[in-house]
């Protein structure tokens, strides 16, 4: 499986998923008037999470991206889906 392929099983088998799953819970809090500002503020960020996500679920099915950014957009994703911290420079802007 080549890495775009990986990128796309990833995205669309778990990250989005969960994410959206995530949003949904926070939205059920909201309505069942448990909401607070910080939930309110998590589901703003999930939902720029989610946008981002989409985004590079369709950079990724372009074809369009070479190896060297789809391994590290791999790495990005993948150290993001296990909740590990990367350094400044795994978070470079060419990826």
């Amino acid at each position: 499986m080549g890495k775009a392929e990986e990128i796309i099983a990833l995205l669309e088998n778990e990250m989005l998923p969960e994410i959206e799953d995530f949003i949904d819970e926070m939205f059920e809090k909201i309505a069942a008037k448990k909401g607070t500002a910080d939930i309110e503020d998590a589901v703003k960020d999930a939902q720029e999470v989610r946008a981002d996500l989409k985004e590079i679920l369709e950079d990724a099915k372009s074809d369009e991206l070479e190896e060297v950014e789809l391994e590290q957009i791999l790495k990005q994703l993948t150290a993001m889906h296990n909740g590990e911290e990367l350094d400044d420079e795994d978070w470079d802007d060419e990826a």
